[in-house]
């Protein structure tokens, strides 16, 4: 609420002489912002109720502002020094906490608008600008009414009477420009406003509560406020506390009052204590509460005499405006010579930069801003505890969101200290396979003895096998890789224990370097530097030559055959091999040695044990050219042979990875083949053929249980069968081998008559066998493959020779006549004749040549033409019992020339008599003459 200009107290009192009411003087501005409201548009953080009071005349006391309890009533001094005049106008806004107010310049008439932030109140207010003209001309006049709407809004009325007594305006908050926004008509002159949400409340110099709106009309009355026993006292302030109306009067008591609406009745609260009855203006606002607190540690737990303690406090605003907080921390007995210093963060400020002995001062802190205040000290208390404790709070009329944490306290007990320290050396060189030995010396440095058990432990690192620990008066012992020595204390300041000599073995998991570290604690006795209780020694690892060998194949191996392995050596160590390096590969049974060589190796083999050996150096991380084995595959070897091969030599130390293993699966392939002909491809039917079949095995494997089928076709019908291994059956054809090695071969021939004619095959094929063929497949029928064959034969019809005989002359003849017989023959069978004999006469049983003629000698006549026939003549004196008579002229009686003895005739032709003409006829012919 504004106080008044000299003009308008002089109006006020001409009133009164009028019988006006009383309080015209006091003009209440107020701030009404109901719990509600504030919830919705608040943020979730702490809120306070803040209540502001200004006054402006110019007796004692006045031109101050004046931070009051809502709950008591008690005021604190929080400004003092505004400039000038004796009117004057309060608002808060509800979203910094930063007051505005108003107040008369030099003439009294415009009024000049400052921003002041109670949370900082050595920093002096700033003057934004004045107010401005007025809607009717002239100055607006300065005072009565303004408040913040909960959006943060800064509207403004005068309240004084005349024409701008009605006009609400919006303060600009950068210039404190006024601008005009509508027009509030009925709410009187004096008094004051506020906001409750959406709804303006004014009251006026009469205590008549109105409820209007910022889109102007007219107000609407609420009533009167009445006051306990009938007082009608001066209103000098409104605000709202929750659901409360607070009004601050200007009565000799100064008191102030609460109104619960609707009703209008007032309840003092108390009086005011700080201040005097002059005029001026109230402020009630809900604001978001700053938040500072304060942490403070010093990084340790333990203290002892003459320590150095460096405590660290920091002091933070976690609020949303600048607060200027005080920081307090009262240096604690058991501590000496404390300094500090501060470092604010920007923005922020530190009171003091640096300081001694107790802090007390303080910080201006942003939101979000800190101040970090450093404490050192030194320790003189020589036992019990040490607490120091470190305050931070915001002014005394700002309520704190989170008071619990404005207080932080570090506690620190003091004990007896000393200072155990540990050096680990060693002078060994670190070889895998070989010990080396650490040095390990515990001191005390003091400032106290070491109580307690000294515990001097060592966790070997990967590669370090623990061999043995000793040491005069320490008692060490091994729990897998943490070696333990222990002794009891105390240990004096400034002594040097016994050394304790650590071996270890090294190993190849060290390389290429190994650190290993020591710790040296007490159980009892605090120990204030821990830099020194540990020691380690990083040493490089050599590795000596480590031969490793590679054995591999590739595929399967097959009995009969041979096998290839391949053996490689390396040098898997840190250095070249020296000496003979010797590979040793003992074959297991069913492999037997063939061939090993190997560039720059010497090999040999006796009886399965095959070695290689060389002489020159093998560089660390190279491989000897490689040695290749190959080895027999025996008949007898197993489906799963493990071959294993091993280096040695070179002068390596490490033997545990100088074998290597190679499992190899055995199998089994005969490669049959069959081959088939016959004794005679073009048989006569009726004759007998014979079918010579071989089965042969290539390998490489000997072939077990072999069935071979020859089930003979149509046309042939079974005579007999000659195997030369095993076993035939006509019935299925099915030939057995029990078993045919590598290499050989069986026969088999099957002896068949021909009872067709025409061309008839025989096809023969490996029905079974125990062992995969690489090249065939048992009982597939497939032509293309050699474990089947055929034989085929063209069967003709027997050759059938007709005879034609006769004679010459025909017809009757008289004795003595010579008559000439011819027999004239032709082929008409199926197939050429062969060897066939004419015989003449023919039966001889019947008719004998001499029975009733003589034959004439030399008569025979061949003619056999194109038949390509010879013949041979033969003549039988015994009616054919023999052929080996020579016919001889007057023989038997016969007349010269002639021969009666002879009884028959035969010729006998070699040669083929064709079956297709000319050639398939002939004829042969002889005389005799009739007795």
């Amino acid at each position: 609420m504004s106080n008044r200009p000299a003009n308008m107290r002089r109006l006020c009192a001409a009133r009164r002489l009028r019988g006006a009411a009383g309080g015209f003087c006091s003009r209440v501005l107020f701030a009404l912002l109901l719990p509600l409201v504030l919830f919705a548009l608040a943020p979730a953080a702490a809120a306070q109720t803040s209540v502001y009071h200004i006054r402006g005349n110019a007796t004692a006391g006045s031109n101050n502002i004046w931070a009051i309890n809502p709950a008591t009533g008690a005021e604190t001094l929080v400004y003092t020094g505004y400039p000038g005049g004796n009117a004057a106008t309060l608002a808060q806004r509800p979203s910094d906490g930063m007051l505005f107010y108003v107040i008369n310049d030099a003439s009294g008439q415009n009024g000049a608008v400052y921003r002041f932030n109670p949370a900082t109140p050595s920093i002096a207010p700033v003057l934004l600008g004045n107010i401005g003209p007025s809607t009717s001309g002239g100055n607006v006049l300065s005072g009565f009414r303004m408040a913040f709407n909960n959006a943060s809004t800064l509207y403004y009325m005068s309240g004084g009477g005349g024409a701008d007594n009605d006009t609400l305006y919006t303060v600009n908050q950068a210039t404190g420009r006024a601008t005009s926004v509508a027009t509030i008509t009925g709410t009187g002159s004096g008094g004051d406003m506020a906001f409750n949400g959406a709804t303006l409340y004014i009251m006026n110099q009469n205590r008549q509560l109105y409820s209007a709106t910022v889109a102007g009309g007219a107000a609407t009355s609420l009533g009167t406020v009445t006051f306990p026993g009938g007082a009608t006292p001066g209103t000098i302030g409104l605000g709202v506390d929750g659901s409360r109306i607070l009004i601050t009067t200007t009565t000799t008591a100064a008191n102030m009052y609460a109104i619960t609406l609707p009703s209008l009745s007032a309840t003092l609260v108390g009086a005011l204590s700080g201040g005097t009855t002059a005029t001026g203006d109230l402020s009630t606002t809900v604001i978001t509460a700053p938040s500072i607190s304060v942490t403070k540690t010093d990084g340790v737990a333990n203290t002892y005499q003459g320590a150095s303690l460096t405590y660290t406090v920091v002091v933070t605003n976690s609020g949303t405006y600048t607060v200027t907080a005080s920081v307090n921390d009262t240096i604690p007995a058991g501590l000496t010579g404390a300094t500090w210093t501060c470092v604010a963060s920007a923005g922020s400020s530190c009171a003091a930069a640096s300081g001694s002995g107790n802090i007390a001062t303080s910080a201006t802190l942003l939101a979000s801003g800190t101040a970090t205040y450093s404490i050192t000290a030194t320790v003189t208390a020589s036992s019990g505890t040490i607490a120091n404790t470190a305050t931070a709070n915001p002014p005394a009329w700002i309520a704190d969101a989170s008071p619990a944490n404005n207080t932080a306290t570090d506690t620190d007990n003091v004990v007896a200290a000393a200072d155990l320290s540990i050096t680990k050396t060693t002078a060994s060189t670190f070889i895998v396979g070989s010990n080396a030995v650490y040095t390990l010396t515990a001191t005390n440095s003091g400032p106290q003895s070491a109580a307690g058990t000294i515990t001097v432990s060592d966790t070997l690192p990967a590669g370090l096998t623990y061999v043995s620990a000793t040491g005069t008066g320490w008692a060490c012992s091994a729990a897998g890789q943490v070696v333990t020595c222990t002794r009891a204390g105390p240990v004096t300041s400034g002594t040097t224990l016994p050394a304790i000599t650590l071996t270890v073995a090294v190993g190849a998991a060290a390389a290429p370097s190994v650190t290993n570290t020591a710790t040296v604690a007490s159980n009892t006795t605090f120990d204030p530097d821990a830099t020194d209780n540990s020691s380690s020694v990083t040493s490089p690892v050599t590795v000596p030559a480590d031969l490793t060998i590679a054995k591999s194949h590739s595929g399967n191996f097959t009995r009969g055959a041979t096998g290839t392995y391949t053996l490689t050596v390396s040098n898997a160590g840190g250095a070249a091999t020296s000496g003979t390096v010797t590979v040793t590969d003992t074959l297991p049974v069913g492999l037997s040695p063939s061939t090993q060589s190997g560039t720059g190796w010497t090999c040999g083999a006796v009886g399965q044990t095959i070695t290689c050996t060389r002489l020159d150096a093998l560089a660390a991380g190279a491989s000897y050219p490689v040695i290749t084995v190959v080895v027999n595959v025996l008949q007898s070897a197993g489906s799963s042979l493990t071959n294993t091969a091993s280096a040695s030599g070179g002068g390596q130390t490490n033997t545990a990875n100088d074998s290597s293993s190679d499992p190899t699966t055995v199998v089994s392939s005969s490669d049959l083949s069959l081959s088939k002909t016959v004794n005679n491809p073009n048989p006569i039917q009726g004759q007998n053929v014979t079918f010579t079949l071989t089965l042969t095995n290539a390998g490489p494997s000997n072939a077990t249980n072999v069935v071979v089928t020859d089930a003979l076709p149509a046309g042939l019908t079974f005579v007999s069968a000659t195997p030369s291994t095993g076993t035939y059956t006509s019935g299925t054809g099915a030939w057995a081998v029990a078993s045919l090695t590598s290499g050989a071969n069986a026969t088999l021939q099957i002896v068949a008559l021909v009872s067709n004619t025409g061309t008839i095959t025989n096809t023969t094929e490996v029905t079974a066998s125990d062992q995969p063929d690489p090249d065939s497949t048992p009982n597939n029928g497939n032509p293309a493959e050699d474990d089947r064959a055929s034989a085929s034969i063209g069967a003709a019809a027997p050759p059938s020779i007709a005879l034609t005989k006769s004679v010459t002359p025909s017809g009757t003849q008289v004795p003595g006549t010579d008559i000439t017989y011819t027999v004239a023959f032709v082929n008409t069978g199926g197939s050429p004749a062969t060897t066939f004999v004419l015989t003449d006469p023919n039966p001889a049983t019947v008719l004998k040549l001499n029975d009733y003629t003589d034959f004439k000698v030399g008569s025979i006549v061949n003619s056999l033409g194109t038949t390509g026939l010879t013949v041979a003549v033969a003549y039988s004196n015994n009616n054919g019992a023999s052929f080996i008579y020579t016919p001889v002229s007057g023989a038997g009686g016969a007349p010269a020339g002639y021969d009666r003895t002879v009884t028959h005739i035969r010729w006998t032709f070699t040669g083929s008599l064709s079956r297709t003409s000319p050639n398939n006829s002939g004829g042969v012919s002889f005389s005799v003459r009739i007795r």
